[in-house]
């Protein structure tokens, strides 16, 4: 048994060997135009790792000030507190007193502190300052959790950037779309490329097919080096794919550094991670084996038609 298995995987190595020996100037089309659709993917997708990374960092600043109505006593405040903390989205929560308000107000004055001197009250009420989550799914549940708290007794208003992260929102959710549509124009043109592919080779050797299924070669025996082939495709294409994108970000990696820290305020833009790499050559590997197998189907079913 063990024996026979090794013969059959011999023999599809060879048949795959002689495929693209034989059809070199077809396998290298077909390796070159699914590579630049890949490249395509890749900085796509390079784009979408670094606006990922900013919404991290976003939601690692976000903040939210939940100003207390004034002449709230400590139990008052214990229980305002312990509410925030009871929140999911919610981090941690510091309390700031009407004293600790003004100081840092005139902190920010800096030179024009001297103008606060003069007043006979504290305008400045207490407040919670509240740090969320590290998560960029906590920017859309922010609104909603905003009104939740204005509701709260003892509550006065609740403060945060609410324009800007509803325009970020607005924006991360088209990238996200766009990111969608694209990946599945890949995968659509990924397939068409190598189903195509496989049939010319399948064509090119309809002949030594048929004589396989003469001396009672299995389907399976005949369509495994060309499902292989499919696979190998997307995986050298990927490879490649990779390669170039790697490239590219070499040559303008100082440009896209001094973009990236000046845009996103931190230092320069990420590469693919691993696991994201490991997707793509899973991904090209899957397309290729699913080209080959329509590829195989069709072949098969017009000759036993």
């Amino acid at each position: 048994m063990k024996e026979a298995a090794v013969r059959r995987l011999l023999f599809c190595l060879e048949e795959l060997t002689r495929h693209v020996r034989e059809h070199r100037g077809i396998v290298a089309l077909a390796v070159s135009t699914i590579t630049v659709a890949f490249f395509v993917l890749g900085l796509f997708l390079l784009v979408w790792v670094n606006i990922r990374d900013m919404t991290q960092a976003a939601s690692e600043e976000a903040r939210v000030q939940v100003f207390l109505q004034e002449g709230l006593d400590q139990a008052q405040r214990d229980a305002v507190r312990a509410q925030l903390e009871r929140e999911p989205a919610v981090e941690s929560v510091a309390y700031v007193s009407e004293e600790e308000a003004l100081s840092r107000f005139k902190a920010r004055l800096k030179d024009q502190a001297s103008l606060l001197e003069g007043l006979d009250k504290n305008p400045l009420p207490a407040s919670f300052d509240v740090r969320l989550r590290q998560d960029p799914a906590v920017l859309d549940l922010l609104s909603a959790l905003t009104e939740r708290i204005r509701a709260w007794p003892g509550v006065e208003t609740v403060r945060y950037g609410q324009e800007w992260i509803d325009r970020f929102r607005v924006f991360w959710s088209f990238v996200r779309a766009l990111g969608l549509g694209i990946g599945g124009l890949v995968a659509i043109a990924v397939v068409a490329i190598i189903t195509n592919t496989i049939r010319f080779m399948i064509g090119a050797r309809s002949v030594d097919i048929t004589v396989l299924r003469i001396v009672g070669a299995s389907p399976g025996v005949i369509a495994l080096p060309y499902v292989l082939e499919g696979v190998m495709l997307g995986l050298v294409s990927v490879g490649c794919a990779v390669g170039l994108l790697a490239g590219v970000a070499a040559q303008f990696g100082p440009t896209l550094e001094v973009v990236g820290g000046f845009l996103l305020g931190r230092g320069g833009l990420h590469f693919l991670p691993a696991d994201l790499l490991l997707a793509l050559l899973g991904s090209g590997a899957a397309l290729g084996g699913a080209g080959s197998v329509i590829a195989l189907q069709r072949h098969f079913r017009l000759s036993t038609g």
